[in-house]
């Protein structure tokens, strides 16, 4: 996942803002999903069980994979 991940995150921002961008975007990711995420499964595990947990799983996996459908492809592009 990181090796595709670094080339990905670099071709989202312009040139003069690539480090800052990419570092940017990854950080505040990471305190959001890794700070808030086991949070709301601890909540959802009480209040509904393993069922709710997992649809709470399933949702964030699709808005994973709706994010990567949208996302534009730069390799023909300039990305300067």
């Amino acid at each position: 996942m990181y090796a595709p991940q670094a080339a990905y995150f670099s071709e989202l921002f312009g040139t003069h803002v690539r480090y800052s961008g990419a570092s940017f975007s990854y950080q505040f990711t990471s305190v959001i999903s890794g700070g808030i995420a086991p949070i709301i499964a601890t909540l959802l595990l009480d209040w509904g069980g393993r069922s709710a947990v997992s649809a709470y799983m399933a949702a964030m996996s699709a808005v994973s994979v709706i994010a990567a459908y949208v996302a534009h492809e730069t390799y023909r592009g300039n990305i300067d």
